[in-house]
């Protein structure tokens, strides 16, 4: 055991069946010697020796044989030293998760989020946040998801919400929080889905996400697999400004559910659709510096994925029914 400091007037009233009786017993016990264990722990020997007494009073036997030195335990002793063993290893876990928590709970917690979750959950997570953590301010940035590794690294921030997670699983605790299906999206009723949809597709213009993009990015390398190559007549980095040019131009883009919960007047305009090709799908991460806030990623990750199935998925499985499992929360270990 470490040294633990007492009081040098350490005195008992009886009756204490204590934590702090329970320290003494073990510290006599790794001690062979109360003497020594006052020693120990900067007690007197009489306050050690009253702690001791007090005990066997309160189990009705004695805990050491006082007739050999270094004392040994009786059998009392040796049943109260397993069961003092695991009380005191169990009050020191608890205590260091709770400090750990303090340690996690930080003045302020600065959160960015992409942008198409920035309205539909950011709000709902800083309820939770500020109503859970009192004293914590929440501060939350809109941005692309490219730029957020570099705003965490450069510590502007404390978490991200992205889906383009960083490579480094060293300096990174990086945690799927969801993964949501991409779908088609076109102009009200250019598309007949009897009809080779395809076909039809390529006589329309594509309204491309910015290539450099990481959404953008995703979406022309599934195309390029597919060997589909539309022009780039129109390029944009912003949902809204997609869902208004396919609207406005009779075209088409591959979009995913979380872009039209933030788009919400442009759906009566557009027609929603299943792939008609092979699907692809793009995952969400809750990010933070490794080692630096404790248990506090893993839980608002795990926060995120329940809020996100108690109000956005209804809403999703509202817009798309068809959509079904093809939008996952995931609920597991960072990676």
């Amino acid at each position: 055991m470490k040294n633990e400091k007492f009081p040098s007037n350490l005195k008992h009233s009886g009756g204490d069946f204590s934590l702090k009786s329970l320290r003494i017993f073990l510290m006599v016990e790794e001690c062979g010697s109360m003497a020594l264990a006052a020693e120990r722990l900067k007690a007197s020997p009489s306050g050690i020796s009253q702690h001791i007494s007090s005990l066997e009073r309160d189990i009705g036997g004695e805990l050491f044989d006082r007739n050999v030195k270094p004392l040994a335990l009786t059998p009392s002793g040796y049943i109260l030293k397993k069961h003092a063993t695991r009380i005191l290893d169990a009050v020191g876990t608890a205590r260091s998760e709770l400090f750990e928590m303090q340690l996690a709970i930080p003045d302020q917690l600065r959160f960015a989020v992409i942008n198409d979750l920035d309205a539909t959950i950011t709000p709902i997570l800083a309820s939770h946040v500020v109503r859970e953590f009192p004293g914590c301010i929440f501060k939350a940035h809109s941005a692309r998801s490219d730029f957020m590794t570099q705003m965490l690294s450069e510590r502007k921030v404390d978490i991200i919400l992205t889906a383009d997670p960083p490579s480094d699983l060293d300096e990174f605790e990086i945690i799927p929080v969801l993964s949501e299906p991409f779908i088609l999206c076109c102009g009200k009723g250019l598309v007949d889905p009897s009809l080779d949809v395809v076909e039809q597709l390529e006589q329309l213009p594509f309204i491309h996400f910015d290539p450099q993009m990481p959404m953008g990015r995703l979406v022309s390398q599934h195309l390029r697999r597919l060997k589909m190559t539309p022009p780039m007549r129109f390029s944009f980095d912003a949902t809204r400004s997609i869902l208004t040019m396919v609207r406005d131009q009779s075209g088409w883009a591959l979009v995913t559910p979380l872009c039209l919960l933030d788009s919400v007047r442009y759906r009566d305009s557009l027609d929603l659709h299943r792939l008609p090709f092979s699907g692809f799908s793009r995952t969400v991460y809750l990010v933070a510096r490794r080692d630096e806030l404790g248990s506090l990623p893993s839980r608002l990750a795990a926060l995120t994925a329940n809020l996100v199935r108690q109000h956005l998925i209804p809403e999703i499985h509202e817009i798309l029914p068809w959509c079904g499992d093809l939008f996952q929360l995931h609920e597991g270990e960072s990676e």
